[in-house]
């Protein structure tokens, strides 16, 4: 409500007037604090009525206590707000006492009862370390290694980082160190230069990892690389041929394995179609087996029927293949003691020769000629063929 102050007529008091002073406006902050002042000294103040300048202590106003009550509340109370921020998690303790883990956001404590303290979760460390060192078969390597960590988010990561160790991060250097020694102690030259390389740093890893799981640090390993590997300066060439030596020989091998693939395929082929051929092979064979095993059966059966008849068949059958075959006739006559030779084989190539050179009408005699002659040797070789059988005929006979 608003205060009568017109003139003419008497003025009421409001409500932040003294007992013996009118104001029209609030109290003054300092004037308050300074009375508080006085009465906590115990010196009389300097009332402008001049009431309380008497002998005993100062009253402090009633509405003055109230005010520096909620304004210490109100201190106390924003004293005790904090923030965590949203990649830290904090610690609370009371009393210098771990009491709980609070997450990102505002949060409140008790001022001069709790206090707090925040770590970064998602930050990632790192840290190097390099030097000489010796390996299995006794060689000197320079190696540096680069580890990557941060504290662990899990239930118990903040709290195993804050109470369990003194420095988790010297405890990281002194274990990666140790598993670095230890690594490359029981690994050979070859391995950390070339091909091992990827395998050493895993063991590395792995090492390091165990020694953490013994004193739990509240850390945890993102990454771990081998930044650089190689042999001291002065035999560094001497490890440069080494290395591509066997560059070279993995080349060699590669190739010898593509040869390898290309050319089993090829031999498998190949062996398919010779054991496929003698597959066949052994089919055509059995058959003409069972074929000369079924006519030699019919065979018998005739020559049972009419032995001389199927003797003299035979006879001819065998000596018309033999002598088909064999290009030199001899004869034999049994009134004569002369032995006939003919020499077909030079007959036939006079014959071919003789019509290569001739006209087309000299072609055509030379090829009547020639089957005269042809006509002639079978005529001859069947009067042979008679005579030896009269021969046989008549030792038989005999």
């Amino acid at each position: 409500m608003a205060w009568d102050n017109e003139p003419g007529k008497q003025k009421k008091r409001d409500p932040w007037s003294s007992n013996n002073r009118q104001n029209n406006g609030p109290p003054d902050l300092s004037d308050l604090l300074g009375k508080l002042k006085q009465w906590l000294s115990g010196a009389p103040s300097s009332n402008r009525g001049g009431s309380s300048a008497r002998g005993g202590s100062a009253k402090p106003p009633k509405g003055g206590i109230t005010l520096i009550v909620v304004i210490a509340l109100v201190l106390y109370v924003l004293a005790g707000i904090f923030i965590v921020g949203e990649q830290e998690e904090a610690a609370v303790f009371t009393f210098g006492k771990y009491t709980k883990t609070v997450q990102p956001g505002p949060h409140w404590q008790a001022p001069f009862i709790q206090s707090h303290q925040k770590v970064n979760i998602q930050q990632i460390n790192t840290w190097r370390t390099q030097g000489m060192m010796l390996t299995k078969d006794e060689n000197i390597v320079y190696v540096q290694v680069s580890v990557q960590w941060k504290v662990s988010d899990d239930v118990t990561g903040i709290t195993d980082y804050l109470f369990n160790v003194v420095s988790p991060a010297e405890t990281l250097e002194q274990a990666t160190e140790s598993a670095l020694r230890q690594v490359i102690g029981h690994s050979t030259l070859d391995d950390i230069l070339t091909t091992g390389r990827s395998l050493v740093t895993e063991q590395i890893r792995d090492q390091i990892e165990q020694t953490l799981d013994m004193y739990h640090p509240g850390v945890v390993l993102t990454a771990v690389n081998m930044d650089d590997a190689r042999a001291p300066e002065q035999v560094k060439s001497a490890f440069d041929d080494a290395i591509r030596a066997q560059e070279d020989e993995q080349r060699l091998i590669n190739e010898a394995l593509a040869y390898q693939e290309q050319r089993i395929p090829v031999a498998q082929g190949q062996a398919e179609r010779i054991v496929a051929e003698a597959t066949a092979s052994k089919q055509q064979t059995i058959l003409n087996a069972q074929g000369d095993a079924q006519r030699f059966s019919l065979i018998v059966n005739e020559y049972q029927q009419a032995p001389e008849l199927t003797r003299e068949r035979l006879y001819l059958q065998s000596m018309e293949t033999i002598l088909g075959q064999n290009p030199i006739i001899l004869m034999d006559s049994n009134e004569s003691n002369n032995l006939l030779y003919l020499p077909i084989d030079k007959l036939i190539e006079s014959s071919s020769r003789s019509s290569a050179n001739s006209s087309s009408s000299n072609s055509s005699s030379s090829n009547s000629s020639l089957s005269s002659s042809g006509q002639m040797s079978l005529n001859t070789r069947s009067t042979s063929g008679l005579n030896s059988r009269q021969s046989d005929r008549a030792g038989r006979g005999g």
